[in-house]
């Protein structure tokens, strides 16, 4: 409603407004002079030809505003990109991680991350860089519900968190002070795929389908896209629970 009153009130401090005024006059003028008068259709010539310059003047302006309060969106969530693959996504990320000082997922196993990333992950942790990652706990009943919907072996999704959360023991050898590194779990179904470099935020659904070929969202640092899903993510860190190689194993 608040959107739509923005709209009249710009439409009515618009010069095109009076150009749709005019046009009226003449044709009122028209009518009281009598249609059978050379006068009288002149007037209503110049009155109807006025109008509809008005009436297309104010179609532009309309499509001129709404093309405005897109860009505006977009400037304010701070929506910066579209992927249509998370694959797609990775080749920027990637580039980010090289100059990275803070790294924020909540994500599965991320098997094809650590495949890809372990040699820049362990550099970059010798030079500080702090990592949190929220993942689902290797004993959730979810696992299997997630094996089942993207069409994978029963149990790869626990064995891989499993990877991970051994892996994340590995990355802390190279951390330079005791807290730099965490990982935490959670049992519940997973919401959505959150991936923060330095504050560039990348965001995507789970869908019935494997995580890399799902659509992923970038979000400007301070933007309010970022500040939504990055409360998402405290609140989600806040209520999950330390794990550690040693809990995961068998």
């Amino acid at each position: 409603m608040k959107h739509i009153k923005v709209i009249i009130s710009k439409m009515l401090h618009s010069p095109n407004i009076i150009v749709c005024f005019i046009g009226i006059f003449f044709i009122l003028v028209s009518v009281i002079i009598g249609t059978g008068d050379t006068i009288s259709i002149i007037f209503i010539s110049i009155g109807t030809s006025i109008l509809a310059s008005g009436v297309i003047s104010f179609i532009n302006y309309f499509s001129k505003i709404r093309e405005e309060n897109y860009k505006h969106m977009l400037r304010y969530w701070g929506l910066s990109e579209i992927y249509k693959t998370r694959a797609e996504m990775n080749s920027e990320s990637n580039k980010e991680l090289k100059k990275a000082k803070t790294l924020e997922i909540c994500a599965m196993g991320l098997k094809g991350y650590r495949d890809a990333q372990t040699p820049l992950i362990k550099s970059r942790v010798s030079k500080g860089l702090n990592i949190k990652i929220l993942t689902l706990s290797p004993d959730s009943k979810y696992a299997l519900e997630i094996d089942k919907t993207e069409g994978i072996l029963e149990g790869s999704t626990k064995d891989s968190i499993k990877e991970l959360i051994k892996w994340i023991d590995e990355i802390k050898k190279e951390q330079k002070y005791d807290g730099q590194i965490e990982l935490r779990t959670y049992d519940h179904y997973p919401y959505d795929f959150y991936f923060s470099i330095d504050g560039n935020l990348y965001i995507g659904p789970y869908q019935n389908k494997t995580s890399q070929q799902t659509i992923t969202y970038r979000f400007k640092k301070d933007s309010e896209g970022y500040k939504y899903y990055k409360n998402y993510f405290d609140i989600l860190w806040q209520n999950s629970k330390k794990e550690n190689a040693e809990k995961s194993k068998v």
